[in-house]
């Protein structure tokens, strides 16, 4: 009745991995385990301890279409069944082994797909090498001194202050072509943009607008035209601050003087004394001023001859004088001359019979010259010149010019009048014989 039943108590093992281990049997249990060995189901003989198993195989992935493994997974990398994934795939913690490399911590890997086939490029050129020494003089101050992208100063060259700017990369060279093309030159600065031009106002059909005033574009209107401010330009030439302006018709010529009013009509026809007669001229220099300025009756002031201001005096009645009688001398040679026209000349043939102090020497020079009955003689600037005329007659049908000379006849056919006074100037002559 003794039953005997083997007690086993449940062990972990380092690995987490359950054994048992068996209990102290009786003697009796003893002799029978040693006798007749029991057998488990599992294979195992009651007594034995088994060694931990091996780690699980990873599970192999699914086949491709084409029977080959499309998925990396080994354990090669010195860090496999750390925990921590290793090789630089999706997940991984690092990238410290080739990629499927530790399979029991990061998986499967599958290989990317291979890109597109491409046709070949016509010229292949590889990275170009990357610049990076601290052969600076400024290397390693915390600031990049090369000039390139991102650098506060340019004070090295290109590349040689790698401390504080990293990796430069030397800008690759044109591809070549076929012809090579020269090399361009560098960019040049962009030009300033230009100014704004001034406002200019719409152009005007028939409108006149520039800005070629001295003053123009001050704010001001100089042009002298409507609402300007100024009249110190010409029209329509400061047409920023004036606009346009319409051309002006030239201005009208200035209007002629009104002609000189007409004398007034001589009063009423009346009986007038004997020697008398109506006299009425403008010679005043003061006629025509709205003032009778002749000193006769009813003027104002006495600054003209009487009846030279016939404009505002009106008619004068003056006495009628007798001409006076033509001046007669003799010379000693008893030749007489007579005074036919002052201050003239006649415009007939003539001859310089030389200078004379005196009127009769001059007369007894055109006597003693055959067919000489008419003579000048001079005054003023010409005074004493003596010349021969030879008019057809004392009237000078040749026509007279006026002049510094007196016209005198010789040897008159009808005996002479009276002597009278010589003119101003004329030598008196003893009375003839």
């Amino acid at each position: 009745g003794l039953r005997c039943s083997p007690r086993a108590s449940q062990h972990l093992d380092r690995f987490g991995h359950s054994s048992h281990r068996l209990l102290p049997l009786s003697p009796m249990m003893s002799i029978l385990f040693a006798l007749a060995p029991l057998a488990r189901p599992d294979g195992f003989t009651l007594g034995e301890q088994r060694s931990p198993p091996p780690p699980p195989s990873p599970v192999p992935p699914p086949p491709a279409l084409d029977g080959t493994l499309a998925a990396a997974c080994s354990d090669a990398c010195p860090h496999a069944r750390d925990g921590e994934c290793d090789d630089g795939g999706h997940g991984a913690l690092y990238s410290a082994c080739d990629h499927g490399s530790d399979c029991a911590d990061c998986g499967h890997r599958f290989p990317s797909a291979p890109p597109p086939a491409s046709p070949p490029p016509a010229a292949t050129t590889s990275a170009p090498p990357s610049e990076c020494t601290d052969s600076c003089f400024h290397a390693r101050d915390g600031e990049c001194d090369d000039g390139g992208n991102g650098a506060l100063y340019s004070a090295c060259d290109h590349g040689s202050d790698c401390s504080d700017c990293g990796h430069r990369f030397p800008a690759s060279p044109p591809a070549p072509s076929s012809p090579p093309m020269p090399a361009s030159p560098p960019p040049s600065a962009s030009p300033p943009p230009p100014s704004a031009a001034p406002f200019m106002p719409p152009p005007i059909f028939g409108a006149e607008c520039h800005d070629t005033c001295y003053h123009s574009s001050d704010g001001d209107c100089d042009d002298g035209g409507d609402g300007s401010h100024y009249s110190i330009c010409e029209h329509g030439s400061d047409c920023t601050d004036c606009g346009h302006r319409l051309h002006l018709p030239p201005p009208p010529p200035p209007p002629s003087p009104p002609p000189p009013p007409p004398p007034p009509p001589p009063p009423p026809s009346m009986p007038l004394p004997d020697g008398h007669a109506h006299a009425c001229d403008d010679t005043c220099v003061h006629s025509n001023d709205g003032e009778c300025d002749d000193g006769g009756d009813g003027s104002l002031f006495s600054l003209c001859d009487h009846a030279s201001d016939c404009g505002d005096c009106g008619h004068r009645v003056v006495p009628v004088l007798p001409p006076p009688p033509p001046f007669t001398a003799t010379t000693e040679e008893g030749l007489r001359f007579t005074l036919a026209k002052a201050d003239h000349e006649c415009a007939s043939a003539d001859v310089r019979l030389g200078d004379y102090g005196e009127l009769a020497h001059c007369a007894a020079a055109c006597g003693r010259l055959f067919g000489c009955k008419f003579f000048l003689y001079g005054k003023g600037r010409k005074a004493g010149s003596c010349w021969a005329e030879f008019a057809s007659d004392s009237t000078c049908p040749e026509g007279w010019e006026p002049d510094q000379y007196d016209f005198f006849a010789l040897n008159l056919a009808s005996p002479p009048p009276p002597q009278a006074s010589p003119p101003s100037g004329a030598p008196s002559l003893p009375p003839s014989p």
